[in-house]
């Protein structure tokens, strides 16, 4: 029987970021660390760490799903510096950081995506992957919900107005799908200084628009 996973998917979201917590205050007992910079010997902080940490709670309490990595796209894309992300059916196949599957008639099928981004980086990064994630098939019936998970390390007041205002035009330049959501998670690891918040996080659907005013204290 199909059904919906998405509760599943959005527990394993925010249980992988209080781990991450954990590892960036150097609490609990996560195996994961940190690699080091070569130069500065600082800790280099990336997505990799939670999309690991994503995908060991995935193998413990998803089941009946599988995942894949790195899944090659089903479009065509161009994706050239200082341009626009565009389809280009000259393009090349990009790829999904991670896309969930589940067995109907008689195959593994598409059921969620995931796209994983560390840092305020610039707008044509995050451009890029929700193009992805956007991008609606035929053959995809069982993919209504895909995922954008935004990581921000560091973050005061100006951090906060800028991720607002590139959200907002974000929410304009892709195409929203006819029968599609895409749910951003934007996760403050050491929360957000000037508004005195602690680690935690918005949520909220790509579409619908950014409301800097709910954010969620994690627990």
């Amino acid at each position: 029987m199909i059904h919906n996973m998405q509760n599943v998917v959005e527990n394993i979201i925010r249980d992988a970021f209080r781990d991450l917590i954990k590892m960036e205050q150097d609490t609990g007992d996560i195996k994961l660390i940190y690699p080091s910079q070569r130069k500065s010997g600082a800790k280099r902080q990336s997505e990799q760490e939670f999309k690991q940490l994503f995908i060991d709670h995935f193998c413990r309490t998803a089941e009946g799903l599988k995942y894949s990595v790195e899944t090659p796209t089903l479009n065509s894309y161009s994706f050239k510096k200082g341009q626009k992300p565009s389809i280009d059916e000259n393009g090349r196949s990009g790829n999904i950081d991670l896309c969930i599957h589940q067995y109907a008639d008689n195959k593994w099928k598409r059921l969620h995506l995931l796209e994983f981004k560390a840092h305020n980086v610039p707008e044509t990064n995050i451009e890029k992957d929700l193009l992805k994630l956007s991008a609606d098939f035929p053959i995809d019936e069982l993919n209504k919900v895909n995922y954008f998970v935004h990581l921000i390390y560091t973050a005061d007041q100006g951090t906060l107005d800028n991720l607002k205002e590139k959200y907002d035009r974000l929410k304009s330049a892709i195409g929203k799908p006819a029968q599609k959501r895409i749910i951003i998670y934007l996760l403050f690891v050491n929360g957000i200084k000037a508004r005195h918040h602690e680690p935690g996080y918005y949520t909220f659907d790509l579409f619908e628009g950014f409301d800097i005013w709910n954010y969620k204290n994690m627990e």
